[in-house]
């Protein structure tokens, strides 16, 4: 994550894309954020909008594939949602969108993020994450598998995402100094047990 603000409300932070040549070099840096939403709760609050990347893919086309959090501007605040986006090779965006589900008394998301992606055999995105069952609020893996275009047919969980800008951050590189170990130390055996689990989807999903 990239961010600039000097207190808090102030722009601007998103998630940062870098891309580094084969000796570690920056040829490109691109950050997502979409500046300051300001809203009514004890009083008006402002909170810079942008999110965080977890994931990485590069696609055939030689863009990128970005998963993972991005903020939402509501009336009462800025909660952060699962994201997914593409990029060209240049680290433009192509297209975006978030991707939740709702409490169903209020609307308010209660999906949080999305921890991995992967690209698919078609051209598609399998994406997964973190959400709540809205009844019970017990914690839930939350899978979106999309097409090449980040659509899921109608489903209503889909949303388009807050319009970013994108940025040069000008990032310096610094030659940190840490030592190197050359030998690995001894490890010893731990002990290792299973542990069954099961998997079901609510009614909710898409």
């Amino acid at each position: 994550m990239w961010g600039n603000a000097t207190l808090p409300g102030t722009c601007c932070q998103g998630p940062l894309l870098l891309k580094l040549d084969a000796n570690g070099n920056s040829e490109w840096q691109k950050a997502y954020n979409a500046g300051v939403h300001c809203f009514t709760g004890i009083g008006t609050q402002c909170s810079a909008i942008g999110g965080i990347a977890y994931s990485v893919q590069q696609t055939s086309d030689g863009g990128y594939s970005v998963a993972g959090a991005g903020h939402l501007k509501f009336p009462s605040g800025a909660p952060l949602v699962p994201w997914l986006a593409k990029t060209d090779p240049s680290g433009n965006l192509v297209w975006q969108y978030s991707y939740y589900q709702s409490y169903p008394t209020t609307g308010s998301p209660i999906s949080q993020y999305f921890a991995s992606s992967t690209l698919t055999s078609d051209g598609g995105y399998l994406s997964l994450g973190f959400t709540e069952n809205p009844v019970d609020g017990k914690v839930e893996l939350f899978a979106v598998r999309t097409d090449s275009a980040g659509l899921v047919g109608t489903c209503s969980q889909i949303h388009s995402a807050t319009a970013r800008n994108v940025v040069d951050p000008g990032l310096a590189t610094i030659a940190p100094i840490f030592p190197v170990q050359r030998t690995a130390p001894a490890q010893a055996d731990l002990p290792a047990t299973t542990r069954s689990t099961s998997i079901g989807s609510t009614g909710g999903g898409c």
